[in-house]
């Protein structure tokens, strides 16, 4: 069956001209009644939500909201995404209490005069032929605002006609949402949870599967699909754990920094006390006329083996770097010396201790301690004060930030490494000479470029140029 949009209604492109002037004609005939189906969708909703009104008090309400997600209906009103998602529960799943049959199916027997004979057909597609699951993106046609789903649990394929879904998804997401089969056609019915692939998928899958396995229980005969069509709402209690942050030496990671105050008179004890140190590395030593400007030590360990260790739940943090001569090594701290100051950063406690140790027995005369601070990744989230309004995406805010102050401290040491597009030579080198600064500033630009597509296309953005700038000192 092919659905019309009405010539004179609002066009659904949000253009704000009547579909006859604006895509009408413009578009395919899929697209045509994917528009039409929309259109009579609203105006079923409309029917639906002046029903609820005439139906049920705001006191029934709250028991339907706290049944869904333990609010009440006033709350959930202030968001958007909750109220679209406590509706679609409420029509598809919730049972009215006094007829003990679900909302939907109560609505069409009972008070089917309200609705035309299409939009009837519809209600009762939507009773029949929606299924919820957890899904994952394998293709997007944006061009032809098609989407392709799998379905995590029973492999099924579902080929979707969805405008925002094809602009907005991307293959490998992971979605919690509802497909619905409309005259042979597939489309999602309403809100879409999105959930972080590489933090939360092996973990909702397992929630949902756990959930599942119990149900089976009471009822050995129940399918994956039966389940989640009446019992969607356990994703409202669905709390993702936030992966642990390892170390290179599979330690759970501290942001940790000491600061000491130094005479410079002193400067070159400590520098050759540094350089006689198998374990430290003079990245980088800078003197104008004769005087110390400022040092850039490494922490490494040689002749590493490349690969991140065999760990469950966990992402592992390291910066390596590659000699001249070919050997790898792995950075565990940084020294930096400037302004009569030496910092040293790990994100390593043991290692942290066991190099504070190392610097005070042997040149603790030449160092004055002006603060310490080991703090666990989650204090250093807290201390960046989050936006807390995004509470509800938590754990994408906190590993937004841990990658964050890691990139960060990384772009810091990256400007003291040899880097091929500079001529093998150091950032810090390369602004010594004009065609340095035009090799640095194109690679800049590169770097700047690929951090505001990431941005567009994920909402995450390191400001890599600003880092590299500041470190350096480096403005035209």
């Amino acid at each position: 069956m092919m659905l019309r949009m009405s010539r004179n209604a609002p066009c659904p492109c949000d253009s704000g001209k009547k579909y006859k002037k604006c895509c009408m004609k413009k578009i395919s005939d899929v697209k045509d009644s994917y528009y039409g189906l929309l259109h009579k969708q609203g105006l079923i909703k409309k029917k639906l939500m002046r029903w609820t009104v005439d139906e049920f008090t705001e006191k029934k309400m709250n028991e339907y909201v706290y049944e869904f997600n333990k609010s009440s209906f006033k709350q959930i009103l202030n968001s958007d995404e909750e109220i679209t998602q406590f509706f679609e529960w409420f029509f598809l799943e919730a049972v009215h209490k006094s007829e003990d049959e679900k909302i939907l199916k109560v609505i069409i027997e009972e008070y089917n005069y309200l609705f035309e004979s299409i939009e009837l057909d519809i209600l009762n597609e939507w009773l029949n032929n929606t299924h919820a699951g957890l899904f994952e993106v394998q293709n997007t046609d944006k061009e032809n605002w098609k989407t392709t789903l799998k379905d995590v649990f029973t492999n099924a394929i579902y080929n979707i006609t969805d405008r925002k879904a094809s602009a907005h998804l991307v293959p490998g997401d992971i979605i919690f949402t509802r497909v619905q089969e409309i005259f042979s056609n597939h489309y999602l019915h309403g809100a879409v949870s999105q959930f972080p692939r590489f933090t939360t998928y092996e973990q909702i899958k397992l929630f949902i599967n756990n959930h599942f396995e119990n149900a089976k229980k009471k009822n050995p005969d129940l399918t994956i699909e039966e389940f989640l069509n009446s019992n969607s709402k356990i994703i409202n209690e669905f709390k993702p754990e936030m992966p642990k942050i390892l170390s290179q030496n599979g330690e759970e990671v501290k942001i940790c920094e000491v600061k000491y105050e130094i005479s410079l008179k002193n400067i070159d004890e400590i520098l050759d006390w540094f350089k006689d140190q198998e374990i430290f590395e003079i990245r980088e030593a800078e003197y104008k006329k004769g005087k110390f400007i400022s040092a850039h030590i490494d922490c490494v360990l040689p002749d590493i083996n490349h690969g991140f260790p065999e760990l469950q739940q966990g992402i592992t943090t390291f910066v390596d770097y590659v000699e001249l001569d070919g050997t790898k090594k792995r950075s565990f701290g940084s020294v930096e010396i400037e302004n009569q100051q030496l910092k040293f950063f790990s994100t390593s406690e043991k290692t942290f201790q066991e190099i504070i140790n190392k610097l005070e027995k042997n040149i603790g005369n030449y160092l004055k301690i002006k603060s310490k601070d080991i703090k666990s990744v989650e204090e250093s989230i807290k201390d960046t004060n989050i936006d807390s309004q995004a509470n509800n995406k938590q754990e994408d805010i906190g590993l937004i930030e841990i990658e964050n102050q890691f990139l960060n401290q990384y772009y810091r040491d990256w400007c003291y490494q040899e880097i091929p597009l500079l001529g093998n030579i150091t950032p810090k080198q390369a602004i010594k000479t004009k065609k340095g600064r035009d090799k640095l500033k194109d690679l800049l630009v590169t770097m700047e470029n690929h951090e505001q597509h990431r941005k567009r296309e994920t909402g995450k953005y390191i400001p890599v140029e600003k880092i590299i700038r500041e470190e350096l000192n480096f403005y035209e």
